[in-house]
């Protein structure tokens, strides 16, 4: 759940990879109406969002500095319910 109105962080993601592969992180909202995920920057991995998807591409030290500043940002007067799906690959 969350409050509305209310910048969220999302903490709780991290990720690793024993061969030390260049990794793909994926989040997508179930509703694309509900809010953002914000985008930043880390040594060389950068994230976009676009149409309810975050992604980056990157070793995983740079992806969890990413990941730890990952925050939700609702969209204004929004209560609907949705997920977050989490994907990684190599």
């Amino acid at each position: 759940s969350y409050v509305e109105d209310t910048v969220h962080d999302l903490t709780d993601i991290v990720v690793a990879d024993p061969d030390g592969d260049a990794l793909t992180v994926t989040l997508t909202l179930s509703d694309v109406t509900v809010g953002t995920l914000n985008v930043a920057t880390v040594g060389s991995t950068s994230s976009v969002f676009a149409a309810g998807v975050w992604q980056a591409t990157g070793p995983a030290s740079e992806l969890n500095a990413l990941l730890a500043g990952l925050t939700f940002i609702p969209a204004a007067d929004c209560h609907a319910s949705f997920t977050v799906q989490v994907r990684v690959s190599d």
